[in-house]
């Protein structure tokens, strides 16, 4: 049998890197340099706006102009979603039944939707399903796993794709359940251990802050512009909200990686990536503090 995977290309539309070029030029560029020279809140709040805007807009980019490159690759052991950033891998032997539906996202419970994206858990008109796709309704192809699992991708030719997985059917059970518990432990350990990462990190930031707390002087420059001048003073107290609200970042991580990180290591290596950044952008805005104190 040949190494070689058999690739499938996801349905593609020309038009939806042209619809995420248009949101990220008019929309999203726009309100990101607004927002960055009206906030005049804490800084905590004008770093968490301008992390997570700059998180949209480096996304939107991507997935706009990464989704003509999704594909579905059948190899001689598994299913390869490869999604953009995200991939994963289903072993033929977790594979219950695969079947065409006719198939329309209804509503996206958790994850991302854009013009020609469609990734997450979604509420579907005929089941909830975990999507790799790059349409909103039509021919999809719906696995069904061993624990129960539904997910739902998009090939180009769902006829073609499906005869093919058929033709490796015989590999289904080519597994005993031992190993099946294994990969399953190296998922779950995986998102364990981002999620201890993570917390880790804002452990040691916590002990930056405070360290930097005490030497700073009662009023302290709170916000800057475009030039690195601060443009507003207040009294340092203000941080505060740095330390209380920013234990948010791991708390959620830890609720999104310990929940839907067991389908997949991508999820876990984007979301601590996400969170991480978050964290290290506060550490600028905290230096940035202590430089023009």
């Amino acid at each position: 049998m040949s190494n070689n995977p058999e690739i499938f290309k996801a349905h593609h539309s020309e038009k939806t890197k042209y619809y995420g070029l248009i949101f990220i030029l008019i929309i999203a560029i726009p309100i990101g340099i607004i927002l960055f020279l009206t906030l005049q809140g804490p800084i905590f709040f004008s770093a968490l706006m301008f992390t997570v805007l700059l998180g949209v807009i480096f996304l939107l980019a991507y997935f706009s102009f990464s989704t003509g490159s999704a594909r579905y690759e059948l190899s001689s052991k598994n299913l390869a979603v490869i999604f953009g950033l995200i991939q994963k891998r289903i072993d033929y032997t977790r594979i219950a039944e695969v079947e065409i539906a006719n198939l329309k996202l209804v509503l996206r419970l958790f994850g991302a939707s854009l013009p020609g994206f469609h990734w997450g858990f979604y509420k579907t008109n005929i089941r909830n399903a975990h999507v790799y796709a790059t349409r909103i309704e039509g021919k999809f192809i719906v696995l069904t796993l061993d624990d129960g699992e539904k997910i739902a991708i998009s090939p180009e030719d769902p006829e073609r794709f499906l005869k093919a997985i058929q033709e490796k059917g015989y590999l289904f059970k080519g597994q005993t359940g031992k190993e099946i518990a294994q990969q399953a432990q190296s998922i779950q350990k995986s998102a364990y251990i981002q999620v201890l990462a993570v917390s880790i990190t804002y452990i040691a930031f916590l002990g930056y802050f405070f360290w930097v707390f005490v030497q700073l002087p009662q009023i302290i420059p709170l916000h800057f512009g475009f030039d690195g001048v601060a443009n507003r003073f207040g009294d340092k107290s203000e941080l505060l909200w740095v330390a209380g609200i920013g234990v948010v970042l791991p708390v959620i991580n830890a609720i999104l990686t310990l929940k839907f990180g067991k389908y997949e290591r991508g999820l876990v290596l984007l979301l601590g990536s996400i969170f991480i950044i978050s964290v290290a952008v506060f550490v600028y805005a905290i230096y940035m503090i202590v430089s023009a104190s």
